[in-house]
């Protein structure tokens, strides 16, 4: 005590973590009574590390990883396999033999290069070990893929999902949230066409002006983590919304359309064959803008003749009039959704045509009355600005959630007076008079839909809501309900039928739908992490996996949570305890049965013929 202690420590660490912020000095005597000390710095990445006294890192803890603002799957490569036969439906378009023989090439040196870097990463026992271990491949139902967050702090990741195992990491010390608080992610090119590397870009806004005086555009292959440029592409404008086209270049890069803050378009990548393609939909391209302040909104179409950047005009002009309301939630409808059926069958043997419309966009508003307080839902057209549907709830105040798929839109409330948290589900069909069509036009709609809507009662407070997705649209819809406790139920959208009634009807019969009861009972069976809560849940998000009946599912909050869920059951997948051996055994003795009772008959008629 009193005594003057020096320590010295030296530690390596990686540039990716920022600039060290903080640190702790912890001193303690050793077992040959001799001081010694741990330190425990933090990073401007958020990282904390537990450093010993030698430099070796006893632990590390990503914190950036508890505030997640953006997150995509990521399909894994098809390995050598997925390879050869790109390149033979590569051959069967390519009539060139010169090509075909330099793509046959660039295929060889390509899977030569990969079986190097694995040998001299793993050694010899590459040689016996499967493809699937040594390194990151697809497996045969596409159910394991490579997750890619972005932080708030723009701390990039790609964790795999099978194990949860950190792939990379990559820090973004210039950028940060939006005013919004969001950051955007979009997957441009998958790793389904090689030789192009799989291709995404981080979207966000500048820590300081004097660093880029508008948005920040980070690409980088979302499968290695390698950055395309080492410093962020500073843009001249400021981003203030996107729109990923379906539409694909010859390099198979999806196109990302950026609405700059002087409503101008920019298309990226900012290529000629891009912007030739952009000029070919242009008009099936429409923004809109939101004042949040004042409730108003305008609708933009983009100009085809204008020079590039692309110039906008407004289309439409409507005003929410939010005199003592502010926006509670906006949720469009997810692009390019698979829908299976457009309609459902009547008692009658007629159908009733949903409402599908791909440009509806939900927009709750709350008031800001205390002594009235009230919740309003509108659905509104963003292409025509048209107000298909509007309701309000009196009494009622936010968080207001929503889910908004196919031809209806689920949101959760707190009532006042009743003291309790409230779901509504709403249903939008056509008019018996009008059929559906394989494609729809916002600019010659059909006439205002018929809307059914039910309330239900939930026993616990929400803190996220979503919906489950999958390849094809044909597994029934499940709503995924994650609670105050941390907890992730999962709610099948039939329960939430609005067609429920007191007394069941001819048609509930025959649909099966059990009468209309208003509390929602949350079975112990339908929660997903069981005891494994997700501390400060904030988003679920859902993705398909090459298995019609499977959804993947991640939560993030403070912890990051990962599961499948099967809305249908695993209808496509023979069960695990499928005995192979009994139908080979009952195959086999079939066959043999076959051959024999063939012979014997073959015998018989010979016998016959000369009687």
């Amino acid at each position: 005590e009193g005594e003057e202690v020096h320590f010295e420590l030296s530690l390596k660490m990686d540039s990716d973590r920022g600039q060290l912020v903080r640190g702790a000095l912890r001193v303690f005597h050793k077992a040959d009574k001799t001081l010694g000390c741990r330190i425990l710095v933090g990073f401007e990445d958020h990282t904390l590390l537990m450093v010993q006294q030698s430099g070796a890192v006893a632990w590390t803890r990503e914190e950036a990883l508890a505030s997640m603002a953006a997150l995509e799957m990521l399909d894994l490569p098809g390995g050598q396999e997925a390879a050869i036969e790109s390149f033979v439906s590569y051959a069967k378009a390519e009539g060139n033999p010169i090509k075909l023989a330099m793509r046959r090439l660039q295929l060889q040196l390509t899977l030569t290069k990969e079986f190097l870097t694995d040998l001299q990463t793993k050694g010899v026992s590459i040689l016996q070990s499967s493809a699937s271990e040594s390194q990151l491949v697809r497996d045969p139902f596409n159910t394991h893929k490579l997750i890619v967050a972005l932080a708030d702090n723009g701390k990039l990741y790609g964790i795999k999902s099978r194990s949860g195992e950190e792939v990379w990491q990559k820090y973004i010390p210039q950028m940060e949230p939006f005013q919004s608080g969001e950051l955007l992610l979009f997957v441009l090119r998958s790793t389904n066409h090689p030789p192009h590397p799989s291709l995404a870009v981080a979207i966000g806004e500048a820590k300081s002006p004097h660093l880029c005086e508008g948005s920040l555009l980070y690409t980088f292959d979302p499968l290695t983590g390698i950055p395309a440029n080492q410093i962020p592409e500073c843009l001249s404008y400021h981003v203030i919304q996107t729109l990923l086209l379906p539409t694909v270049d010859s390099s198979h890069s999806k196109i990302l359309l950026l609405l700059s803050d002087d409503y101008k378009v920019h298309v990226l990548p900012s290529t000629p064959e891009a912007h030739a393609a952009v000029k070919q939909q242009v008009a099936e391209v429409h923004f809109y803008t939101l004042n949040a302040k004042s409730g108003s909104l305008e609708g933009l179409r983009v100009l085809r003749e204008s020079a590039l950047p692309f110039s906008t005009s407004p289309m439409w002009h409507t005003n929410l009039r939010l005199k003592s309301d502010r926006i509670a939630s906006i949720v469009p409808k997810v692009a390019n959704e698979q829908v299976n059926s457009q309609g459902r069958v009547l008692v009658d043997r007629s159908v009733q045509y949903k409402y599908l419309n791909p440009n509806l966009v939900a927009i709750a508003t709350e008031s800001l009355d205390r002594l009235k307080p009230s919740i309003s839902v509108h659905l509104l057209d963003k292409v025509t600005g048209s107000m298909v549907h509007r309701t309000s709830h009196k009494m009622a105040t936010g968080p207001v959630h929503m889910v908004h798929s196919e031809n209806w839109l689920v949101y959760s409330y707190s009532n006042v007076k009743a003291r309790r948290q409230e779901l509504t589900v709403l249903e939008l069909y056509n008019n018996k008079d009008n059929q559906t069509h394989n494609t729809w036009s916002s600019l010659s709609p059909p006439p205002f839909p018929v809307v059914i809507g039910q309330s239900y009662i939930l026993p616990s407070h929400l803190l996220s809501m979503a919906t489950t997705h999958t390849l094809r649209g044909i597994t029934q819809k499940t709503i995924l309900l994650g609670l105050h406790s941390g907890h992730i139920v999962s709610l099948s959208k039939d329960l939430l039928d609005p067609r429920r009634e007191l007394v069941p009807t001819e048609q509930m019969r025959e649909d099966g739908l059990p009468p209309y009861f208003p509390e929602i009972v949350l079975k112990p069976v339908s929660f997903l992490n069981y005891n494994q809560t997700v501390t400060g849940l904030k988003n679920i998000y859902t993705f398909p996996s090459g298995l019609e009946s499977t959804c993947l599912v991640v939560a993030s909050g403070l912890d990051l949570y990962y599961t499948r869920v099967t809305p249908s059951k695993q209808f496509d997948v023979l069960a695990e305890d499928f005995d192979y051996k009994l139908i080979a055994s009952v195959l086999g003795a079939l066959i043999v049965g076959t051959v024999i009772l063939s012979r014997l008959s073959a015998a018989k008629s010979l016998k016959l013929a000369w009687t």
